[in-house]
């Protein structure tokens, strides 16, 4: 009998192995499958929220398949989550839904040429792994979310061609790996953040058409790796700041604006790669530096409208 009692207690003992084992094993695909679910169902909330669709692309979305064959909707192989949402060009009305923010593994956001309208979701700030993002060419108003400034990996802002309005956040300072920051043709206000002139690594600052006032911020002379800065058609006021290194600059468009006082007088030398510069339509005075004629790569120069004296550096003259 102890024999028996003593084998029997050993099966029982590799039942619960077994069993832990499994339950073990289990757990991740367990895990896998709700977060698919939760990837889907944030993707109908989204679809809810859109009309418009003339091209029948949101027809696809529905539960006759998965939700990485949908189309505009793209996943990681490994572990198919969603980590692509291209809807650009599609016609689209309606509002982009704050349920956005529950595709947490989304690096490619394209909303761009639509007709989509509302405030875009502050909820876009939980989408830590995000990369890219274009809304430009839509009807969307409101603010730019602070929370926005939460996704540290974001390389691209494009909000171009809307009706967002209020002041630029500061907070987009703290985007350490920033390249590209489209928010022309809107109505922000206020100035222009100092702390934009934190993000080394941007090269393109388009803020142009817009409501912006006050000084340009000393602080932009630090981007030594931008290469166009479009600022023009807005209020800015007071002098062009002296740059310490733009050499990889080759737009300047401050053109439109109430810029007054002289042009830097080094800028032949800190700006040497310069290919147009747009300084039109201000209240600039004094005279053109002659270390502009230093810059060989200069194509389009255009100071009509100014109150510059003096006469033309040598080599520009035409």
């Amino acid at each position: 009998m102890e024999i028996f009692s003593l084998k029997n207690q050993w099966i029982n003992l590799l039942f619960i192995i077994i069993f832990t084992l499994l339950s073990i094993s289990s757990k991740p695909a367990t895990l896998a499958l709700r977060s698919n679910e939760n990837d889907m169902l944030a993707l109908l909330s989204l679809k809810n929220q859109l009309v418009g669709d003339s091209h029948g692309v949101l027809a696809s979305w529905n539960a006759s398949f998965h939700c990485c064959q949908w189309q505009g909707v793209q996943c990681g192989r490994r572990h198919q989550r969603v980590v692509s949402l291209n809807m650009s060009g599609l016609s689209l009305a309606g509002f982009i839904s704050p349920a956005i923010g529950n595709l947490t593994f989304l690096r490619e956001v394209d909303f761009s040429h639509n007709k989509l309208q509302g405030s875009i979701p502050r909820e876009v700030g939980h989408l830590k792994r995000l990369v890219y993002l274009s809304l430009e060419l839509n009807h969307l108003n409101g603010e730019i979310p602070e929370e926005l400034s939460n996704c540290s990996n974001i390389q691209e802002i494009t909000v171009t061609a809307n009706n967002i309005t209020g002041e630029i956040p500061v907070s987009l300072g703290d985007l350490k790996n920033q390249i590209s920051l489209h928010l022309a043709y809107n109505l922000l206000i206020g100035g222009i953040p100092a702390s934009l002139g934190n993000i080394s690594t941007l090269k393109v600052l388009s803020l142009q058409h817009n409501k912006l006032k006050g000084t340009i911020p000393s602080s932009l002379g630090k981007l030594s790796n931008l290469e166009y800065m479009y600022i023009g058609i807005n209020k800015l006021s007071g002098s062009i700041p002296p740059v310490h290194n733009f050499s990889s600059l080759l737009v300047l468009d401050a053109a439109e604006n109430q810029l007054s006082g002289n042009l830097p007088p080094d800028i032949g030398c800190t700006c040497p790669n310069l290919e147009a510069i747009f300084i039109g339509l201000n209240q600039l005075t004094g005279e053109i530096p002659r270390s502009i004629s230093n810059i060989s790569s200069l194509e389009l120069f255009d100071i009509a409208l100014n109150g510059f004296t003096g006469s033309v550096p040598e080599n520009m003259e035409t």
